[in-house]
């Protein structure tokens, strides 16, 4: 029987995980140009880092779903689920047990967030638009 190590499967998931990252580093310079600026490349690249554990231990492990949560995390801010601000609205949703799928529950997050913005500002701007996409 074939048996794989915890340290062997870390190692294969490595690779996938570092292209991730880097993705989002792009994504996150694009749709968050000022931010991503104001932070510089080691603190973007640790705030995506933080929002995958963070995704995760939500239960949202999809690419699309932790897209979405690093999206809230640099709309609104990286505690957003436990912000006094947000997270009246945002626990609701994240930790819901009826709704199992993390990604789902990140779609409506994100349909939440984008009303409480429209909202609060008006029209949405590009960033705020980008929460809608995968």
């Amino acid at each position: 029987m074939l048996r794989i190590r915890t340290e062997q499967l870390e190692a294969l998931r490595a690779p996938a995980l570092d292209d991730f990252i880097d993705e989002m580093m792009l994504h996150v310079h694009e749709y968050f140009p000022k931010e991503s600026m104001a932070l510089g490349l080691a603190a973007v690249r640790e705030r995506i880092e933080d929002g995958i554990k963070k995704a995760e231990a939500h239960g949202v492990t999809s690419p699309r779903g932790v897209c979405k949560y690093i999206n809230m995390m640099m709309t609104f801010s990286p505690d957003f689920d436990t912000h006094p601000d947000t997270a009246p609205w945002v626990c609701p949703i994240l930790d819901n047990p009826e709704i199992p799928d993390g990604t789902a529950r990140m779609d409506l997050l994100s349909d939440k967030a984008l009303a409480i913005l429209d909202e609060a500002e008006g029209d949405r701007t590009d960033e705020q638009q980008e929460m809608r996409s995968p």
